[in-house]
């Protein structure tokens, strides 16, 4: 059974940046809280496109798998390749498929119907294609 405090849901700050807190064990085998950040919202990525953080959690729906990439305003963008969702703070980047235009992204059909309500919280990092 594990002790101690779990941080699973990342913060967005005033500044809108996000952060979340990690427990790491250090070189001497300590465990150690760092903060992380998710990424910088007002930054632009090296090829100088805009970069968004955004919660979409308003297009979560019962049985929906679906959902679209928009930018701060609440506009359709496209993604590029660099982009990372996180679903109760979960990083699901990995188990979703990216539409070939660039602006949707599908959960697997493997995720019970059930799994998605309004009740949850559904984050968007990503570069603009």
């Amino acid at each position: 059974m594990a002790i101690g405090n779990i941080f699973r849901f990342p913060k967005k700050n005033s500044d809108g940046s996000i952060e979340i807190n990690r427990v790491i064990i250090d070189e001497d085998g300590n465990r150690v809280t760092i903060t992380e950040s998710v990424i910088d919202s007002n930054a632009s990525s090296p090829e100088a496109k805009p970069n968004h953080i955004v919660d979409i959690s308003d297009q979560l729906s019962h049985g929906k798998y679906t959902y679209i990439f928009v930018n701060s305003s609440g506009e359709a963008t496209a993604a590029s390749g660099v982009f990372r969702i996180y679903y109760n703070g979960v990083n699901f980047t990995t188990d979703v498929t990216v539409s070939s235009d660039g602006y949707s992204f599908t959960f697997p059909d493997s995720c019970p119907d059930a799994l998605f309500d309004d009740n949850n919280t559904l984050l968007i990092d990503f570069v603009e294609k």
